[in-house]
């Protein structure tokens, strides 16, 4: 709660926030789309998020993705 209050309230107006909170049925294709909902195109095969503004992506629970079967956990990596 303290991490995502000083996220909300006490940064300035050129930072954004994405908070994303992981699960053990949290996918890579999940993370993936949450992070870019906010990202804006720039040119080919680069996004960002909207010119003049910095954006702080917040990851709760990191290791709660379930392993695959050779110990892997994709979103995890995705983040990396």
């Amino acid at each position: 709660m303290n991490i995502m209050e000083l996220l909300n309230l006490e940064m300035t107006e050129s930072y954004t926030c994405l908070p994303v909170a992981f699960s053990a049925q949290t996918s890579a294709n999940q993370t993936q789309s949450a992070i870019d909902e906010k990202l804006e195109k720039r040119r080919k095969g680069v996004m960002g998020p909207p010119i003049g503004v910095r954006m702080a992506i917040f990851v709760d629970d990191l290791n709660m993705p379930k392993k695959e079967t050779f110990g892997a956990q994709p979103p995890i990596e995705l983040v990396r």
